[in-house]
């Protein structure tokens, strides 16, 4: 009986240990092949057939795969396989293990790098494995830290530098816990790459900062590559910000470390760095020598060869050789789109072409070059064609920047790509201007003002268009609300509870671009129509005009500025005759008078010559101040013209003040552009005309002074406000939140002004941020800010003003009434209250606001407070024409006449039925 057991046993236990051996067979046997001394194409062969030859569940299969997978990437130069075999094992694991499994992990890990690092990368592909690593993974995981890294590396080449960066500093604190100092190094080096790519010397502190942390690193030892490649890129970094000392100094150090590692690529890079810093020395001989020895390491790379073309174009553009110049600016687009030099020195790839390459950014550069070469050389010899040709270059650059600009998600990067779109589309107007042809000029002047509130408008009414549901819509809201809030809150955390703020906010805005990745899935409508950003035409610009308005556009370089006249039968592109640093100089001179009351006449004769001298500089046209009094202007500025009240502007010296002002002679507002008021318009009304006020007049714990003249304000606009009026701690931000989007006329009288974390607003228990009017859904006819500078703020490239106005526009505003400067409470409530009262008797918020401030000056004429201290800070911004004030209720006139054409019917059917 024993003796059959021992045999049952025995047997069990040889079948078992077969079934284990036959287990790590497959891996086993897989390895055993890719050790061969064979070539890879036999190995190729033979571990194909094996594992065609198994049957799905046999068992440690997924090893199998995960080995071969690795070896196509790492040996056999074959992503498509390694891609291949990564999805296999992918399958299998989900079949047979849980998501968070290590090996799964790894699975996901290697997937992402075999997409990014193919011979054809798949940044999308990549991205997708990566963040869903990142979901399943705890955060002090070596590899979720690695990840963040990858992804960080994503959002570089996409140029959404903002975006990279924030995945780097993930990724450090990561890799910092861990007490990892040879990955967190790696990272620390990508970052600094970052900052080069971002291409910006006002990052210098920013980049040394960086440096600083590799330094510190304790108990890791910085291998000759990663030294060489530290002080390429702060030789790099050097350069940007034109310290071409230093810059020498570290790019001359890298070099032989690079080359005693035989490092190609990068050597060929230091070169390429040396000769570019050579370039601004003036040292054109040796700069050339450095480019003549990178050919040497070109190895005929086309990204590597369109770099020294596009090289030696500067060259020969500093050097005076312009046709030299252009033929090797050619050549570096051609490298790119083409892979060779082009044969037709004068050929542009297609919009077609620039859209699907994986080298936009590169390919901007070149065409920004190319395009500022063609200037050049028509400056020199007067040439149509060579305008011409910088027109055609100049309309692709802005196409690439255009898609660079929709691809970045964060504020930063957008504004980086803003920077420099401004500064094409001022060379676009210089040509335009050249040319003859103002209509060209007007469509840059658009795209210079407002771009980033043009494009969240537009995303606003994708959704609406796309009928994206309410409940998605509260989500983004939920998440955008938490992202701001814990922006807001970085600025007061203590150190010790900064990095876990950071990283709590890095989680939601993972959660928020997570959100929109799925909204674009399931709403392909949604992604046509939010990249549609429309510039208004000079067409759909006069169409709109009234009998005798007219436009005036501003665009300011950094040396030269331009000005665009647009009326129903005319279209002026003027230079203004001041080069733009001269400008702001004066426009700082004419403010200092503005911003206190005329004391003495000698302040009064100031302010003329100012004042005078501004109107005919800001507005040369030809013949425009014949018949002024029927005009009516809207200003579109740009730049530190935004701190210019058109209406103090005097017309003539001769003329007596009040009569010499502007303000005396014509009506005006402003804009941002017409492109966004034509897109505000299209937003979905509130559905009524109801309209609230907040004046908090106390504020708790007295965090700012008493406004008393408030308590007399608010029963001031009572009449058209009714019981829609918030006071004292009712006027809190939150009530203010949760009524804003219900209502579409706003007033809001408070303190305004701005500090070190920029504007705000007074409620009564705390102030309103301009980062927190971030929330849009229908649209608003018109928000009046009673307050001190509403209208001031940092003034960004191509932007605009970041102002609390600029605040309520992004919020869905048609119309804002803003003050520049510290407003006198008195004046202010009178000239406000005139407002209204003239609103309400049927006349546009333009001319409410113009009689209103004209009421004021005939009142005080003569007077200290007649100054334009009183009257001129108030200004009026967006869509100009009348609204309904005194129905706050929303019960409109057409349901009077329904009612009234209902009785009608009544009534004439009584009469029908009694015949």
């Amino acid at each position: 009986m024993w003796g059959k057991r021992k045999t049952v046993l025995l047997l069990c236990l040889t079948i078992s240990t077969f079934q284990i051996w036959s287990q790590q067979l497959v891996n086993h046997y897989v390895d055993s092949i890719l050790s061969l001394e064979i070539s890879h194409s036999e190995k190729l062969v033979q571990v194909e057939n094996y594992l065609k030859s198994l049957s799905s569940d046999t068992p440690n299969l997924e090893d199998a795969y995960y080995s071969f997978a690795r070896w196509n990437m790492v040996y056999n130069d074959d992503s498509k396989r390694a891609q291949l075999y990564g999805k296999k094992e992918r399958v299998l694991r989900l079949q047979k293990y849980p998501a968070t499994d290590d090996k799964t992990k790894k699975n996901l890990y290697n997937l992402g790098y075999f997409h990014y690092y193919a011979e054809s990368p798949d940044y999308w592909a990549a991205k997708s494995y990566y963040d869903t690593l990142v979901s399943v993974s705890e955060d002090h995981e070596i590899r979720s830290g690695k990840a963040y890294r990858e992804l960080g590396n994503i959002y570089n080449h996409w140029g959404d530098f903002q975006n990279a960066l924030e995945h780097y500093q993930q990724s450090q604190q990561i890799l910092k816990s861990a007490e990892r100092p040879d990955q967190e190094l790696i990272t620390l080096i990508n970052t600094l790459a970052n900052y080069v790519d971002l291409n910006d010397g006002t990052y210098l502190n920013d980049f040394l900062e960086v440096r600083k942390k590799i330094d510190s690193l304790n108990g890791v030892n910085i291998s000759t590559s990663r030294k060489a490649k530290i002080l390429h890129n702060t030789a790099a970094m050097f350069q940007i910000a034109n310290k071409l000392e230093a810059a020498s100094e570290s790019a001359n150090r890298a070099l032989p470390l690079f080359k005693e590692l035989q490092d190609s690529a990068n050597v060929f890079n230091s070169l390429g760095l040396l000769g570019v810093i050579d370039i601004k020395n003036k040292d054109f001989a040796a700069a050339r020598t450095y480019f003549d020895q990178a050919h040497v390491y070109a190895r005929n790379d086309k990204i590597y060869l369109s770099n020294i073309s596009n090289n030696l174009g500067d060259l020969e553009l500093r050097s005076g050789n312009y046709e030299e110049a252009l033929d090797h600016y050619y050549d570096a687009i051609s490298w790119v789109i083409w892979s060779t030099k082009t044969t037709n020195k004068r050929l542009l790839p297609s919009i077609t072409e620039i859209s699907i390459s994986p080298h936009k950014k590169r390919l901007f550069g070149y065409l920004r070059d190319l395009s500022k070469a063609w200037i050049s050389y028509y400056k020199l010899n007067k040439k149509k064609e060579y305008l011409e040709y910088a027109e055609s270059s100049l309309t692709l650059a802005d196409t690439t920047i255009d898609e660079l600009f929709l691809e970045s998600q964060e504020i930063v990067s957008k504004l980086t790509w803003r920077k420099r779109a401004s500064n094409l589309y001022m060379d676009a107007i210089e040509v335009a201007y050249d040319m003859k042809k103002p209509e060209r000029a007007l469509y840059f002047m658009e795209k210079n003002k407002g771009l980033l509130l043009l494009e969240n408008t537009v995303d606003v009414l994708a959704k609406q268009r796309a009928n994206i549901s309410r409940t998605a819509i509260e989500k983004e809201e939920a998440l955008l609300f938490a992202i701001k809030k814990g922006q807001l809150s970085l600025s007061n955390a203590s150190s010790e509870k900064l990095e876990a703020i950071k990283k709590d906010l890095f989680s939601l805005k993972n959660q928020y671009r997570k959100f929109i990745d799925s909204l674009e899935l399931l709403y392909p409508v949604y992604v046509s129509s939010k990249k549609q950003l429309n510039i208004s035409s000079l067409q759909s610009i006069r169409k709109g005009l009234k009998k005798n308005e007219q436009v005036v556009s501003y665009a300011l370089g950094d040396s030269l500025g331009y000005t665009l006249l647009i009326s129903n039968n005319e279209i002026q592109l003027q230079k203004i005759p001041l080069m733009v640093p001269e400008l702001n100089k004066r426009i700082d001179q004419f403010q200092k008078t503005l911003i206190k009351p005329f004391n003495t006449p000698e302040d009064i004769s100031t302010f003329k010559v100012h004042a005078t001298d501004l109107f005919q500089t800001l507005l040369p046209f030809e013949g425009f101040s014949d018949n002024l009094s029927q005009k009516s202007l809207v200003i579109i500025p740009d730049g530190i013209i935004q701190k210019v009240p058109f209406e103090a502007l005097i017309v003539s010296a001769n003329l007596k003040i009040p009569d010499a002002y502007l303000i005396s002679k014509c009506n005006i507002a402003y804009k941002y552009s017409h492109s966004l008021d034509a897109q505000i318009a299209q937003l979905r009304h509130t559905g009524n005309s109801s309209a609230v006020g907040f004046l908090p007049i106390h504020f708790q714990e007295e965090y700012l002074e008493t406004l008393p003249g408030s308590t007399k304000e608010a029963a001031m606009i009572r009449p058209y406000y009714k019981d829609r009026i918030y006071t004292l701690q009712n006027a809190s931000k939150q009530e203010f939140l949760n009524q804003f989007d219900q209502n579409s006329i706003i007033h809001i009288s408070t303190h305004g002004g701005t500090d070190i974390h920029g504007p705000w607003l007074g409620f009564y228990d705390s102030k309103l941020r301009l980062e927190e009017l971030y929330f849009l859904k229908n649209r608003k006819e018109l928000i009046v800010l009673s307050a001190c500078k509403t209208d001031v703020g940092d003034i960004k490239k191509g932007e605009g003003v970041f102002s609390i106005k600029r605040g309520f526009f992004k919020a869905g505003a048609r119309s804002v009434v803003s003050t520049l400067w510290d407003v006198n409470e008195k004046s202010s409530m009178e000239i406000i209250n005139e407002f209204y009262k003239e609103m309400g008797s049927g006349k546009s918020k333009s001319e409410a606001l113009r009689n209103a401030k004209l009421f004021y000056l005939n009142k005080y004429s003569n007077t200290s407070d007649a100054s334009p201290y009183y009257w001129s800070a108030i200004t009026l911004t967006g869509h100009d024409g009348p609204i309904n004030l005194g129905n706050s209720s929303g019960f409109s006139w057409w349901i009077i006449l329904l009612l009234f054409l209902i009785l009608i019917l009544f009534f004439s059917a009584r009469k029908l039925f009694r015949k």
